[in-house]
Protein backbone atom coordinates (compact mmCIF):
# COMPACT_ATOMS: atom_id res chain seq x y z
CA UNK A 1 0.00 0.00 0.00
CA UNK A 2 1.32 3.42 -1.03
CA UNK A 3 0.35 6.71 0.62
CA UNK A 4 0.83 9.67 -1.73
CA UNK A 5 0.70 13.26 -0.49
CA UNK A 6 -0.74 15.36 -3.29
CA UNK A 7 -0.48 19.18 -3.31
CA UNK A 8 -3.88 20.80 -2.97
CA UNK A 9 -4.71 23.56 -5.41
CA UNK A 10 -4.69 26.72 -3.29
CA UNK A 11 -8.01 27.98 -4.64
CA UNK A 12 -9.69 24.91 -3.13
CA UNK A 13 -8.67 26.01 0.36
CA UNK A 14 -6.70 24.65 3.27
CA UNK A 15 -6.51 21.01 4.25
CA UNK A 16 -5.72 19.17 7.48
CA UNK A 17 -2.31 18.10 6.15
CA UNK A 18 0.57 20.45 5.53
CA UNK A 19 4.06 19.67 4.24
CA UNK A 20 6.98 21.94 5.15
CA UNK A 21 10.57 21.71 3.97
CA UNK A 22 13.71 23.80 3.87
CA UNK A 23 15.39 24.16 0.48
CA UNK A 24 19.17 24.19 0.09
CA UNK A 25 19.10 27.99 0.35
CA UNK A 26 17.31 27.66 3.75
CA UNK A 27 14.11 29.10 2.28
CA UNK A 28 10.95 27.59 3.81
CA UNK A 29 8.38 26.08 1.46
CA UNK A 30 5.02 24.54 2.25
CA UNK A 31 2.09 22.84 0.57
CA UNK A 32 -1.42 22.05 1.66
CA UNK A 33 -1.77 18.35 0.99
CA UNK A 34 -4.38 15.68 0.46
CA UNK A 35 -3.65 12.04 1.06
CA UNK A 36 -4.29 9.34 -1.49
CA UNK A 37 -3.82 5.66 -0.71
CA UNK A 38 -3.12 3.25 -3.54
CA UNK A 39 -3.44 -0.47 -2.91
CA UNK A 40 -0.34 -1.51 -4.86
CA UNK A 41 3.06 -2.81 -3.85
CA UNK A 42 5.88 -0.36 -4.50
CA UNK A 43 9.18 -1.02 -6.14
CA UNK A 44 11.03 1.32 -8.46
CA UNK A 45 10.43 -1.06 -11.39
CA UNK A 46 6.65 -0.94 -11.03
CA UNK A 47 5.85 1.07 -14.16
CA UNK A 48 2.21 1.63 -13.17
CA UNK A 49 3.21 3.40 -9.95
CA UNK A 50 6.07 5.34 -11.56
CA UNK A 51 3.87 6.51 -14.44
CA UNK A 52 1.19 7.65 -11.97
CA UNK A 53 3.73 9.57 -9.87
CA UNK A 54 5.02 11.27 -13.02
CA UNK A 55 1.45 12.13 -14.03
CA UNK A 56 0.85 13.75 -10.61
CA UNK A 57 4.15 15.62 -10.69
CA UNK A 58 3.33 17.15 -14.08
CA UNK A 59 -0.37 17.75 -13.35
CA UNK A 60 0.37 19.72 -10.18
CA UNK A 61 3.47 21.40 -11.64
CA UNK A 62 5.74 20.08 -8.88
CA UNK A 63 9.48 19.43 -8.79
CA UNK A 64 8.77 16.32 -6.74
CA UNK A 65 5.97 14.20 -5.24
CA UNK A 66 6.30 12.65 -1.78
CA UNK A 67 4.96 9.20 -0.97
CA UNK A 68 5.42 6.64 1.77
CA UNK A 69 5.34 2.89 2.07
CA UNK A 70 5.21 1.45 5.59
CA UNK A 71 7.68 3.58 7.58
CA UNK A 72 9.86 4.70 4.67
CA UNK A 73 9.44 7.90 2.70
CA UNK A 74 10.26 8.55 -0.95
CA UNK A 75 10.67 11.76 -2.90
CA UNK A 76 9.88 11.16 -6.57
CA UNK A 77 11.64 13.60 -8.90
CA UNK A 78 11.62 11.45 -12.04
CA UNK A 79 11.73 7.78 -12.98
CA UNK A 80 15.52 8.03 -12.74
CA UNK A 81 15.66 9.95 -9.46
CA UNK A 82 13.81 8.77 -6.36
CA UNK A 83 15.23 9.80 -2.99
CA UNK A 84 14.73 7.18 -0.27
CA UNK A 85 14.19 8.23 3.36
CA UNK A 86 14.35 4.87 5.18
CA UNK A 87 13.55 6.07 8.71
CA UNK A 88 10.64 7.93 10.24
CA UNK A 89 9.06 8.95 13.50
CA UNK A 90 6.00 10.86 14.59
CA UNK A 91 5.03 12.83 17.65
CA UNK A 92 1.62 13.94 18.89
CA UNK A 93 1.65 17.48 20.30
CA UNK A 94 -0.79 20.22 21.24
CA UNK A 95 -1.10 23.65 19.64
CA UNK A 96 0.90 25.62 22.21
CA UNK A 97 4.16 23.85 21.25
CA UNK A 98 3.46 23.41 17.51
CA UNK A 99 5.52 26.35 16.28
CA UNK A 100 8.58 25.70 18.46
CA UNK A 101 8.61 21.96 17.82
CA UNK A 102 8.11 22.44 14.06
CA UNK A 103 11.04 24.86 13.90
CA UNK A 104 13.30 22.41 15.73
CA UNK A 105 12.34 19.51 13.45
CA UNK A 106 12.83 21.65 10.32
CA UNK A 107 16.25 22.71 11.56
CA UNK A 108 17.26 19.10 12.35
CA UNK A 109 15.60 17.18 9.48
CA UNK A 110 14.83 19.82 6.78
CA UNK A 111 11.22 18.69 6.38
CA UNK A 112 8.09 17.41 8.08
CA UNK A 113 4.42 16.73 7.59
CA UNK A 114 1.84 18.18 9.97
CA UNK A 115 -1.50 16.42 10.41
CA UNK A 116 -4.13 18.54 12.17
CA UNK A 117 -6.46 16.51 14.35
CA UNK A 118 -9.43 17.72 16.39
CA UNK A 119 -7.50 18.74 19.52
CA UNK A 120 -3.85 18.12 18.62
CA UNK A 121 -1.31 17.74 15.84
CA UNK A 122 0.81 14.84 14.62
CA UNK A 123 4.23 15.78 13.26
CA UNK A 124 5.72 13.12 10.97
CA UNK A 125 9.37 13.18 9.91
CA UNK A 126 11.11 10.97 7.36
CA UNK A 127 14.89 10.92 7.22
Amino acid sequence: MIKILIPQIKSKGKTNIRGLWLAENNKLYYDYLTEQIIDLDYNSNNTTVVEYLEYLRVKYNQIAIFFSVDNSGYVYYSKDKIEVLPNSFSVNINKNVLKAYSKKLLRDYKGLTIYRLKDSYILKVYY
